[in-house]
């Protein structure tokens, strides 16, 4: 990949990352909202787990190569400033909502279960949510089933950042590069079988292919930008072509059907997923005109990406409230629905993206500021 001596342009902040992260929350909050009626889009979590992988092998990379180490220690206050205070303050409002439900509130009762929130929540905090989700009798009985996407997201850091900083390190980031490359294929592979069997289990919720994949795009990305200008410039048609295709790929991949009563995305398999996003994240990030770049920097689009963690956090106990409980439908993180279907969706954009806009002003926001005292060269 880079070269020693060969520094590839800093990423600084791009506006359409942040569209992209709004449109991965509205798929997200869709295909919630919507997959009982609408069997698409489904793909929301999927970009989430590519941008994070992205972000973070591109933000220790340029620390390296500016300061010539990567303090993990700094990295993982930063990230715990990000993600912990939020996501105490909405385990801490489940809680209380599991009390009051327990203690005979009317419109709480029966929606929120004391002994179920509990352990999810001590799941949630010491991000073991997935083993808890296996593990727990009845999943349909849930009310976090979307936290098991925080707790991936943490074991992804967790192994990927000190594999790849000793990698910069030690100057092996090739190796790191065949790394990424065989949990690829060997995730793809299972998924493969997975859907040909019809085997829910191989086919999800576990994700760390993606999160790989961002990864992996970060060290494309930096490889091909230290190229000569001219020749960057050659390919980059190639690139906007192929982001084209990507995005239609992507659009398609949200068709899917129902095998065995579990949603697999039959349009897609794994493959058309990492076809789909690699060469759209590619062009975002390395300059050039487009119409998706365009697109994704249109102001509603970006602010609903710096709300996007809120949205995600907060949508579903909106969603539980309108419905009045209900279990999820069964292999799903989808709200088994007693509602007409507007009701959800105008629940979970409304409700969902005030409570987030609430978290991001009085929570969030004050946290991330107190992060920036542990970026790369403050001390």
């Amino acid at each position: 990949m880079t070269q020693p001596g060969a520094a590839a342009p800093r990423l600084g902040h791009l506006p359409e990352l942040d569209g992209l992260r709004g449109v991965a929350v509205l798929l997200v909050v869709a295909y919630h909202a919507l997959a009982n009626r609408v069997q698409t889009l489904s793909s929301g979590l999927d970009l989430f787990f590519v941008l994070s992988g992205f972000l973070i092998t591109t933000l220790l990379a340029e620390e390296y190569e500016t300061h010539r180490r990567v303090a993990l220690g700094d990295f993982f206050r930063r990230r715990g400033l990000r993600l912990l205070p939020a996501l105490y303050v909405y385990v801490a409002v489940n809680l209380a909502m599991a009390i009051a439900g327990s203690l005979g509130t009317p419109s709480l009762s029966g929606v929120w279960d004391l002994r179920t929130v509990g352990v999810e929540s001590l799941a949630a905090v010491f991000y073991v949510y997935p083993v808890m989700l296996a593990a727990w009798p009845d999943p349909a009985a849930l009310r976090m089933p979307h936290l098991h996407s925080l707790a991936q997201e943490e074991w992804f850091y967790f192994f990927w950042a000190p594999v790849f900083g000793r990698a910069l390190r030690r100057g092996r980031v090739r190796v790191a590069a065949i790394v990424i490359g065989a949990v690829l294929v060997a995730v793809t592979l299972g998924r493969l079988v997975g859907i040909a069997q019809a085997d829910p289990g191989l086919v999800g919720p576990l994700r760390p292919d993606m999160m790989f994949l961002g990864a992996f795009v970060a060290l494309v990305r930096r490889w091909w930008l230290v190229r000569p200008a001219a020749q960057v410039e050659l390919e980059r048609r190639w690139v906007v072509a192929a982001a084209t295709l990507g995005t239609a790929a992507f659009v398609a991949s949200n068709a899917g059907g129902w095998i065995d009563g579990n949603r697999v995305v039959v349009a897609t398999l794994t493959g058309t997923r990492l076809f789909a996003v690699f060469p759209l994240v590619l062009l975002l990030t390395a300059g050039g005109a487009h119409p998706v770049r365009t697109a994704l920097r249109a102001r509603p689009l970006r602010w609903y990406g710096r709300l996007s963690y809120g949205v995600y956090l907060w949508h579903i106990p909106v969603l539980l409230w309108a419905n009045g409980g209900a279990d999820l439908v069964p292999g799903t993180d989808v709200i088994r629905q007693n509602r007409p279907t507007w009701v959800f969706a105008a629940a979970a954009l409304g409700g969902g993206t005030a409570l987030a806009w609430l978290s991001y002003r009085f929570v969030e926001a004050r946290f991330i500021a107190m992060s920036r005292r542990y970026r790369p060269g403050r001390q």
